[in-house]
């Protein structure tokens, strides 16, 4: 189980707040990615202001990836799933590594287990 977390501090008041990542490979290509609109949760933090700091987890399993260098890249957004506008967008993030022998083809979804985002 992989827990990305990303924290954030607000700068000025947000109204649909979004918080997103995609996983790419070496080459750019984004393999999966998730955002906090595509959850539920009645806790799910959807406004914010200024100096307010925001963490958000995802929790979710990882595909097999196969051996090479991987990045995270981080967004948060105001809007809706359909119609949002970016606030900061982090390219390369986070860079892994995967030591994994055995190759994964195609692209990959993955199934969330939790997320969460609270005002911290």
């Amino acid at each position: 189980v992989v827990v990305l977390t990303i924290d954030a501090e607000i700068l000025a008041p947000v109204k649909g707040l979004i918080t997103g990542f995609l996983l790419k490979n070496s080459k750019g290509l984004t393999l999966l990615g998730d955002n906090t609109m595509n959850a539920l949760p009645a806790k799910m933090v959807r406004q914010a202001n200024r100096g307010d700091k925001i963490e958000t987890k995802f929790i979710f399993t990882l595909p097999l990836l196969s051996k090479g260098e991987y990045s995270i890249t981080v967004a948060l957004a105001s809007g809706s799933q359909d119609d949002h506008e970016i606030i900061h967008w982090v390219n390369d993030a986070l860079i892994l590594e995967s030591e994994c022998s055995s190759i994964a083809a195609g692209l990959a979804g993955v199934p969330m287990h939790t997320i969460e985002m609270e005002k911290i």
